[in-house]
């Protein structure tokens, strides 16, 4: 009888683990990723040249139309952050390309058979364009993919740079897309409007073919939830960048985004996002037609004025992102220098907006102080989601993120609609009014800001309503302590050195 070999046996037999290849790299996600966002962002502000022409249309229907192609974001930031964090979101991403496509078919073929620009009333044709406004609307919410271009960065230092890169490039749509719609405009309007037709269409495909989740998502299909971890991180996954996130329904989503929309941190970020955020939406769709009709700039001043400001809204930026990451105790006061420059900007349109100084030196301040305000807002956000004070509760920074987002494009409806109101209500004065009432607002969401950062750092025994009385004593005291202010006010004058100290 022949001898058993021992390789044979069933108790030296082992299982052989297979696991499948990871499609895609880091590369490739930020490089797709990025391209659809900056594709969806274009949709933004995609009518605005075509508003600023549009004289003979009141007020409030232009302002209609401008929030068209925001309304279909307010809610998308939730589900689809939820959706690509659990499996990579290429589904939802295909879906929202679609829609944007048939929107962007019907507003070519309406403008290919009649001038737009000449529309004045409410009619079929006004409902085309509203519709295909709405439709438009679901592009940017592909957004959502900075999430999966996250999650494939291999290094820490890679996370700030796929960050700020991918909103600078996503967002600099909104200072290209205006731009050249004016100009092959001149041609007609179905001309620029079949070329974003055509670039839709192509990034179904692409989305399709190259859209990846990130390695421990693919993993996690064919292997448990520890190996896949293990396996995902050997593939060079940076381990607080997993996120397991499968047994998290929508239903259970949705309740804690709701949880915290009643918190301290929910309702005052809410509303900061509101006006940074809001106020950024606002100057892509429908601040050109304000410079047109309440400041008589031409059509093509107008659109330069509006991209100009979104533009130097983007280079402020990396800077303010520096800069927080320098003094990172200093977070709120720069949250309020932004929303100040902002407050500033609105006061110069509001009462000296004729004024070349004016028009052009409110737009500069305005558009910087906004992304100030937007990296300010999102840095505390994430800071804010575990709060010093045990009487706050600590959250996910996707939640805080997520609901912020759904306020930010809120922003982006309400303000338009809102300019359109006053200004068919008070006609010349509805513009100064608007301003003026921007203006008010952004002061408030700084203070707020402030308010909010005490009452999360607040200790026992200490006041929260004392402390907060004597903010701007403490803005002294922190300016007092400033590297600039030490060396050149109490360098020559060593008495003052105990004063740093307190």
């Amino acid at each position: 009888m022949p001898k058993n070999n021992n390789n044979d046996s069933p108790e030296s037999t082992e299982q052989i683990e297979i696991v499948p290849p990871i499609k895609g790299s880091e590369t490739q996600a930020f490089i797709i990723d990025v391209s659809l966002t900056h594709l969806g962002r274009a949709l933004y502000p995609i009518l605005n040249p075509v508003l600023a022409k549009m004289s003979g249309l009141n007020a409030f229907l232009q302002g209609l139309l401008a929030a068209s192609t925001v309304v279909m974001t307010v809610l998308a930031p939730i589900p689809m952050s939820h959706a690509v964090s659990k499996h990579g979101g290429k589904k939802q991403v295909l879906g929202l390309l679609t829609g944007a496509l048939v929107g962007m078919t019907a507003l070519t073929t309406l403008s290919a058979v009649t001038d737009i620009t000449a529309i004045n009333s409410f009619g079929w044709e006004y409902g085309v364009i509203l519709g295909s406004g709405l439709l438009m609307g679901c592009g940017p919410s592909v957004y959502s993919l900075i999430l999966n271009a996250l999650q494939w960065a291999k290094k820490p230092q890679h996370i700030s740079i796929i960050q700020s890169s991918y909103g600078g490039i996503a967002d600099f749509a909104g200072v290209l897309t205006p731009i050249g719609v004016l100009y092959l405009g001149s041609y007609g309007y179905y001309i620029p409007f079949a070329f974003y037709t055509g670039l839709l269409a192509c990034s179904l495909p692409m989305a399709f073919l190259f859209i990846q989740p990130p390695p421990y998502l693919q993993l996690y299909k064919h292997v448990s939830a520890t190996r896949a971890r293990e396996l995902a991180i050997l593939h060079g996954q940076l381990p607080f960048m997993i996120h397991d996130e499968k047994e998290d329904s929508m239903p259970t989503v949705l309740r804690r985004q709701f949880e915290t929309l009643f918190t301290y941190q929910g309702m005052v970020l809410n509303f900061a996002f509101f006006m940074a955020l809001g106020g950024l939406l606002a100057t892509e769709t429908i601040l050109p037609t304000l410079l047109r009709n309440g400041f008589n700039a031409s059509q093509t001043e107008a659109v330069f004025i509006a991209s100009g400001a979104n533009f130097v809204g983007i280079l402020a930026r990396s800077p303010t992102s520096l800069l927080i990451n320098k003094i990172a105790n200093y977070t709120d006061y720069i949250h309020l220098l932004g929303t100040s420059l902002t407050a500033t900007g609105m006061g110069l349109l509001a009462f000296d907006g004729g004024s070349p100084v004016s028009l052009y030196g409110g737009m500069l301040l305005s558009g910087i102080g906004n992304s100030i305000a937007i990296v300010t807002t999102t840095n505390l956000a994430i800071t804010l989601s575990e709060p010093k004070n045990s009487l706050l509760k600590k959250y996910n920074p996707n939640t805080m993120m997520g609901l912020i987002g759904v306020a930010g494009t809120a922003g982006g409806v309400a303000l338009p609609i809102v300019s359109g109101l006053m200004i068919q209500a008070n006609k010349e004065e509805g513009y100064k009014n608007y301003f003026l009432l921007i203006m008010a607002l952004v002061f408030f969401s700084g203070f707020l800001i402030c308010l909010l950062n005490r009452v999360a750092e607040h200790r026992k025994g200490e006041s929260i309503f004392g402390g907060s009385m004597n903010f701007f004593h403490r803005v002294a005291n922190r300016a007092r302590n400033l590297p600039l202010t030490r060396h050149y006010i109490f360098r020559d004058n060593p008495d003052n050195s105990s004063a740093l100290k307190k």
